[in-house]
């Protein structure tokens, strides 16, 4: 059962690392970085206001620009661009289009990529998953050692090799230095 426990428990602290490691090397999707990437590629095109994240990115936008305004969305059509294109640069403005034919401008195309790059995988999920997959695994490790230490004193004690007065005056002596090494730790 306690070999069970502690090939389960490194599995656990394993995944705990894959799960880190999945979002440091990008195969954990940022939905921040594709709607930049859909808006960036635009071209004369409108973005829809019902697109995935577009909410997060007006909120984000529309509270450090424009505090004053009000999300009003029956006047709100989508999002648009204009953009410059030299060579593998694109630069741009993004714009909140309304239906008067009216725009707001939103943000640049840089300020688009911090915004999106701001939102990371969260690696202390995957580091907090490991950490409790080893400390379970060396809990159970530590109590295999005490285990087998009661195995050998009881051992030596029944075949004779130590007296019983000296079997109980080291029990005395352990207990002495676990109750030491506690208050060491608290002070």
């Amino acid at each position: 059962m306690r070999l069970f426990l502690k090939l389960a428990s490194l599995t656990i602290a394993t995944i705990g690392l894959l799960i880190s490691l999945a979002g440091a090397v990008g195969w954990i999707p940022n939905p921040r970085a594709q709607l930049a990437d859909q808006i960036t590629y635009l071209g004369s095109d409108v973005l829809p206001l019902n697109t995935e994240n577009v909410d997060s990115l007006l909120r984000y936008f529309l509270k450090k620009k424009y505090p004053a305004y009000q999300k009003q969305s029956n006047e709100m059509v989508g999002i648009a661009i204009e953009d410059l294109r030299m060579n593998a640069s694109v630069m741009g403005t993004v714009y909140l289009e309304h239906k008067n034919g009216g725009r707001h401008q939103l943000c640049s195309f840089q300020e688009l990529r911090e915004w999106a790059n701001n939102e990371k995988f969260p690696f202390w999920i995957g580091w907090w998953v490991a950490v409790a997959g080893l400390v379970c695994a060396w809990s159970i490790e530590l109590l295999d050692v005490h285990i087998a230490r009661k195995a050998r004193i009881s051992a030596t004690i029944e075949s004779g090799d130590v007296s019983q007065e000296d079997a109980e005056a080291n029990k005395e002596c352990k207990k002495q230095e676990l109750s030491n090494q506690s208050i060491e730790g608290t002070a």
